[in-house]
Formats: C-alpha cells, structure tokens, sequence
C-alpha cells in the first residue's frame, strides 16, 4: 500500500498491482464517505454512514475481492468518448457477477460499449 498527500482528501491510500491483484486503484475518505477509483474510472462519494460501525459490509466485501481477484469493475462508455458514464464494482458470487456498488449516468453520444477490468488472480 502507498499512503499518499498529493491527492486532497483527509486520508488516500493506493493499492498497487501485486500478486492477486492486477490493476491498481486508490481508496480516499472524506467526511463521512469513501471515494474509490482507478485508471478511467471512479466511484465518487460513498456514504460510510455511522464511523463507528466502519465501512458497510457489502462494500467492504467487493473492496476485499477486488484485491483477492473475485471481483471486479466493469465500466461502460460512450463510443467516442474515454470517460465511463456508468461504473459498477462486483463481486463474484453463487456462479454470477454481483454488483456492489454502481455509479452511473446517460451516455452522448447514446452508442456504448462496456470494459471489464478484471483480476488475473
């Protein structure tokens, strides 16, 4: 883990590729809720909700696998464009793709396509 100070946030930590893990992203808290990203894509503003009950299960979960290489993030974008209008963080569970945790908007142009950013375990 890189802890990290030039990213404006209380407290920012980098998780780079390592064994089970091949794609680097970076947790950040905010008052009150975790923001989480990567290369091409964020999930922005998630609400912990009480601090002394620490982050919600689900997304812990989808956190732990992402970095164990059961999950997964899966964006989609416009055709044309680099940015995702929509970006979901899943886990894999009883033989399917789960979705933990989305973010999403309209695309424009109305034409996309999705990307899989996957661990290689």
């Amino acid at each position: 883990m890189r802890w990290r100070d030039d990213v404006p946030f209380e407290l920012v930590c980098t998780y780079p590729v390592q064994p089970r893990l091949s794609l680097e992203f970076t947790l950040a808290l905010e008052k009150g809720a975790i923001h989480c990203w990567g290369e091409g894509w964020a999930l922005d503003g998630i609400a912990i909700g009480r601090a002394n009950q620490g982050v919600p299960h689900d997304l812990g979960e989808a956190l732990d696998a992402l970095i164990d290489g059961a999950g997964r993030v899966l964006t989609r974008t416009a055709c044309g464009t680099t940015s995702p209008f929509w970006v979901s963080l899943q886990v894999f569970k009883h033989d399917r793709w789960r979705t933990v945790r989305r973010q999403v908007g309209l695309p424009w142009p109305p034409v996309w396509q999705r990307r899989h950013l996957m661990n290689h375990g």
